[in-house]
């Protein structure tokens, strides 16, 4: 009996491991295209010449678009990602049944205004980046 309880406390001291380590693992917003960054954007961006279509397959669909009465469309994107990083005592925790540790966790916004003209060439954008 006594071997059945040192089992028991050893898996569920692996559960409580495996719980605590995936709760300190970095995570993104899953439809964040990787290449939607102010260096990217300006790297392949040229005003006056390319086209909603090309912005389209670069960095995928805006969250909002507006029409104008003249035709004209204004694109809106805006990504936010968060990670969060720790360091837990896992074996503090599972034998004496606190815990000790340290935690960070931090968060980046970025947005995003394309203009393009009635014909879908892009006349001008504006983006806005932040990390709290």
């Amino acid at each position: 009996m006594d071997i059945m309880r040192h089992i028991s406390l050893a898996a569920a001291g692996l559960v409580l491991s495996t719980l605590v380590l995936s709760s300190c693992a970095t995570t993104t917003d899953p439809g964040t295209p990787s290449r939607l960054t102010a260096a990217e954007i300006k790297s392949r961006v040229v005003l006056d010449r390319t086209t909603k279509f090309e912005i389209m397959e670069l960095f995928g669909g805006p969250n909002e678009k507006r029409v104008n009465e003249d035709g004209s469309e204004a694109w809106f994107y805006e990504r936010i990602s968060q990670s969060s990083s720790g360091r837990n005592s896992f074996l503090f925790i599972f034998i004496a049944g606190a815990s000790s540790g340290e935690a960070g966790s931090s968060a980046r916004s970025f947005m995003m205004t394309m203009n393009f003209d009635p014909s879908g060439v892009l006349r001008k954008y504006a983006i806005r980046e932040s990390q709290y």
